[in-house]
């Protein structure tokens, strides 16, 4: 399931709960489409909860979609969104992410990117790349 937070813009909130579903992700990428439509800059907050579950039961379908829906966005996506943040609630796989996470986000989304245990050093993150970007 996903759900999302607009009520701080320009930093959005998505939260993952599980698996990622196809529909879950068409959702995540047409309100990614809005916010990138908005021709403002914006930072994401993604938390994922459950990992892995998402990692047990990953879906060939929703990977491609995502693959080829950040390679079609991507110069959209590095002019307007200053970071993302991604929140993993379990030690294992924020220990396995972290030190690729940066180059990864990048690589797919061409914008800067970090992996985080907990909300509050994302937000503090988030708000240093908007201090950035002004």
């Amino acid at each position: 399931m996903i759900t999302f937070n607009e009520e701080k813009f320009p930093v959005v909130y998505v939260y993952i709960d599980g698996v990622n579903t196809i529909q879950d992700l068409q959702a995540y990428l047409n309100r990614f489409d809005n916010w990138l439509s908005r021709q403002e800059c914006f930072g994401i907050i993604l938390q994922q909860k459950f990992p892995q579950q998402a990692q047990d039961k990953p879906s060939k379908e929703v990977k491609k979609l995502e693959i080829e829906w950040s390679k079609q966005n991507k110069h959209r996506i590095s002019k307007y969104c200053f970071g993302m943040a991604i929140v993993i609630d379990s030690k294992e796989f924020f220990e396995k992410w972290q030190p690729i996470a940066s180059q990864s986000i990048l690589n797919m989304f061409g914008c800067p990117g970090q992996v985080f245990a907990a909300i509050p050093p994302a937000e503090e993150w988030i708000a240093k790349q908007i201090q950035d970007a002004s």
